[in-house]
């Protein structure tokens, strides 16, 4: 089964998978608890990493674009789900490498 594309662009009709597929309890987060655990993690992985790259020095790092990019379908289909999308994008590029969506 193919289920890459929807995990991807509609990633909150996938958040029972793992319970279903692995068993176990469902954590039934909110997609504001969601961000929040998503920030975090983000953020460790920036500070650790760091956020740009340098081809040349074969140094790779986590961009903020790229670090971001799975929150952005999180309200697809629903109610101001644009804006969120709209905003999270402009607040990346506005922020210079800062998440800024707490």
């Amino acid at each position: 089964v193919m289920v890459g594309r929807m995990a991807w662009h509609r990633p909150w009709l996938m958040r029972h998978t793992d319970s279903v597929v692995y068993g176990g309890r469902d954590r039934c987060m909110t997609r504001r608890e969601i961000i929040d655990e998503y920030v975090d993690y983000a953020e460790n992985v920036q500070n650790t990493i760091g956020s740009s790259k340098c081809v040349a020095d074969d140094i790779y790092g986590f961009p903020t674009s790229i670090v971001v990019r799975p929150l952005l379908g999180l309200f697809y289909g629903e109610s101001g789900g644009r804006k969120f999308k709209m905003r999270l994008s402009a607040e990346w590029e506005g922020n210079k490498g800062k998440i800024g969506i707490r």
